[in-house]
């Protein structure tokens, strides 16, 4: 299926030495006594290095209703980096095999769909002009009552919920404008089950992160209100009130929740060693270089969109970009809403993860937009002066 295995030696992971990044530490603490997040992991791996990962952790993995510190090997919910960590790079994968054309129409899997000028260039570039959100969840309790909607078998709600997308009608013309849209991801995501003929979660598991010789991620199925499963080591989230409480390993999303657990858009858990290594995969083999330039250049049309086949770049305005000021131009990446972000400069050879739980305990709290570039040009001059990194 396109891709080509990735057999690297182990990798081994390293603290920051305060006394190399005084500035990313700085920017850290700040950010952790102003209240932006309860805890990070955050941290690099580096072209020149290509068997070091440097990771910091500071802070709790949750501070509500009790205190429980993090580790660097806390698990987060990473939320729309599922984005490039699944449904991206599996779509560049059947290009690369010749299965499909960025170009192709929905319609040549899906016959019925109604709107046929949508292709799979459009809905990986969000400009495909369907909304941004749809509330699905509600739509979806509503569907099963008075049953609970974590009652219905996965397989239902999945079914009910492609339903609701296949109809769901584009706000405007595909090409028209960029609008980031999940709908649009969430469509791919079924597209992708029906050409597997296996749901997405298990694509994943199975034909995806082995090749690539990941084992860090996962999906979680949501089968309980709040949280089941492997909680001991994720970060919390949102305290919702309308799922009961304070949500630790299941998905933040509501709508990914309502499906289950897994969508194109969002359900994957991660720490940030397993981040790393995925774009170390990339910047390593993975793909062709043929298909990564493909899957990486900015569509041109509309002319002022950010987006590739499913990534993002810095915005023209450094001033305004997540990426702060020294990530060159040839960068692509994706920001999470829990608050987690990845970018990889392609031209300086680095990778970069942030992850915070910024959600928890409310989602309320936007500090994050500060603090992302700080942290990104804190340590971007970290390491432009040491002269180990360069």
């Amino acid at each position: 299926m396109g891709f080509f295995p990735v057999r690297s030696p182990e990798t081994k992971i390293f603290d920051f030495p305060q006394e190399i990044f005084p500035l990313s530490t700085a920017v850290v603490d700040q950010a952790l006594r102003e209240g932006v997040t309860p805890g990070l992991v955050a941290g690099f791996w580096k072209i020149s290095h290509p068997q070091e990962i440097y990771l910091i952790s500071k802070g709790d993995r949750r501070i509500h209703p009790t205190v429980q510190p993090l580790q660097r090997e806390t698990v987060y919910d990473l939320a729309s980096l599922t984005k490039i960590l699944v449904t991206a790079p599996l779509f560049a994968a059947l290009v690369e095999s010749s299965e499909l054309e960025w170009d192709d129409s929905v319609c040549r899997i899906f016959p019925e769909y109604p709107f046929y000028e949508i292709t799979f260039a459009h809905l990986l570039s969000h400009t495909s002009g369907l909304p941004a959100w749809i509330p699905l969840y509600q739509e979806l309790n509503n569907y099963f009552e008075p049953q609970k909607i974590h009652e219905i078998s996965i397989e239902e709600r999945q079914q009910t919920a492609r339903e609701i997308i296949m109809q769901t009608t584009p706000l405007t013309k595909p090409g028209a404008r960029c609008d980031y849209s999940d709908v649009g991801f969430m469509l791919l995501g079924f597209v992708l089950e029906k050409i597997y003929s296996k749901p997405l979660n298990r694509i994943a598991e199975e034909d995806l992160w082995p090749t690539l010789g990941l084992n860090g991620f996962y999906f979680e199925p949501t089968i309980n209100s709040v949280t089941v499963g492997r909680n001991e080591d994720v970060a919390a989230t949102e305290d919702c009130a309308w799922r009961g409480g304070v949500l630790q390993g299941q998905v933040h999303d509501d709508n990914c929740w309502a499906m289950g657990g897994f969508a194109g858009h969002a359900g994957v858990f991660g720490n940030a060693q397993s981040v790393l290594q995925f774009a170390q995969t990339f910047f390593e083999a993975g793909l062709s270089e043929e298909i990564k330039n493909q899957m990486w250049t900015r569509v041109s049309t509309p002319l002022d969109c950010s987006r590739t086949m499913g990534w993002d770049t810095p915005a023209k305005d450094r001033n305004k970009s997540s990426t702060g000021h020294f990530f060159s131009d040839q960068t692509v990446g994706h920001l999470g809403y829990t608050g987690t972000s990845l970018w990889m400069d392609l031209k300086k050879g680095i990778a970069v993860t942030l992850l915070t739980n910024r959600v928890h305990p409310t989602r309320k709290n936007d500090g994050i937009k500060w603090f992302r570039p700080a942290f990104h040009d804190a340590l971007m001059e970290d390491l432009s002066n040491e002269a180990s990194f360069i």
